[in-house]
């Protein structure tokens, strides 16, 4: 299991979420009441390791311009010893990248 966090700010959240959506096409979303919280997931099948990959992403509402988004990538491990050949790491570079042009 990986993780990444960002501290996003002078950015809406919304607009975040938005181009997030458009860029990542997640599998599943769900919000809370408030709008606050957002969390997607996204997957992703490996053939080189033949496992699937799945990688969980929160964004939080800190204020107006604020956000927080933690990513965990799990999955992707194969064999008995349950090794990932990298593709938990490679999987949230893509993320990074993303998140990167907003710092």
């Amino acid at each position: 299991m990986e993780q990444i966090t960002y501290l996003l700010r002078n950015i809406s959240k919304d607009q975040l979420v938005h181009e997030f959506q458009n860029s990542f096409r997640p599998i599943f979303k769900i919000s809370n009441n408030q709008n606050t919280t957002n969390i997607f997931i996204l997957e992703e099948y490996y053939y080189r390791i033949e496992s699937n990959l799945s990688i969980t992403v929160i964004f939080d509402k800190i204020d107006d311009n604020s956000v927080e988004i933690n990513a965990i990538s799990s999955g992707g491990k194969t064999g008995i010893i349950q090794f990932s050949w990298g593709a938990e790491r490679k999987a949230l570079k893509k993320l990074t990248r993303f998140f990167e042009k907003y710092k």
